[in-house]
């Protein structure tokens, strides 16, 4: 293929005025035009500046050619290293929040399966035939409950007289302490209400704006169960 040179294009494209006539000749011999330089229509300018356009275009694809070699080489593991190292962090982040609230949902409602085992014991009057008391209860509250510290539970297991009268008193006081929790599961036919609370701890930064109570960093999980005792002791 003939290759013409960019004085042969301009002498040819400045002494005529029309210019389809130079690139459809040069065109039937097999020379090449440069990319886009035949369309001159699409360029919308005067015809004397025609050919000082096409140099301009054929110089800047020229750098782009250049400059996307350059970028192919060694330099574009660079590019990836300052990718990834504003996306990692990110990633990371959200990664650890999914793993936190899904292990708070799992602790959430593990909390709420051991509070209906151990309140079945309640209800069935083997803890107040036993004599076991909080201890005992809290024993079987923490059998199968993972990822809190039982230690830190908060239980609470009152008596009232009817279902009407069922009182949902606050788990703590002002200053943020346990208050008022007793240990009270009453006799047969009683009503009994068991609560169980534990204060999780937030450690993924972001959460705490969306989970924590209060704005804080913790989140309240709790269970709670109210029933009739059976008639354990013979009584209807």
């Amino acid at each position: 293929m003939l290759l013409l040179t960019g004085a042969k294009v301009d002498a040819e494209l400045d002494g005529t005025t029309d210019h389809d006539d130079v690139i459809h000749r040069h065109a039937s011999k097999g020379v090449k035009m440069p990319i886009r330089c035949h369309d001159k229509h699409s360029l919308k300018v005067p015809l004397r500046s025609y050919s000082f356009i096409c140099k301009l275009m054929t110089v800047t694809q020229s750098l782009a050619r250049r400059s996307r070699v350059a970028t192919a080489g060694p330099l574009r593991s660079g590019v990836t290293a300052v990718e990834t190292a504003l996306i990692m962090p990110l990633f990371l982040l959200l990664c650890f929040g999914i793993i936190e609230v899904s292990i708070l949902h799992l602790a959430a409602s593990n909390i709420e399966g051991q509070v209906a085992v151990a309140a079945r014991q309640i209800r069935t009057g083997n803890i107040q035939k036993s004599g076991g008391g909080l201890g005992e209860f809290n024993q079987l509250l923490c059998g199968e409950v993972t990822f809190i510290d039982c230690a830190d539970l908060i239980v609470d297991v009152r008596n009232f007289p009817s279902f009407g009268v069922v009182v949902f008193d606050e788990y703590f006081d002002d200053e943020g302490n346990p208050t008022d929790n007793e240990f009270n599961p009453g006799g047969a036919g009683d009503t009994v209400l068991v609560r169980v609370a534990y204060r999780w701890k937030i450690l993924t930064p972001f959460l705490t704006a969306y989970l924590g109570d209060g704005g804080g960093d913790t989140k309240l999980l709790h269970a709670a169960a109210v029933f009739r005792t059976e008639p354990y002791d013979g009584q209807d």
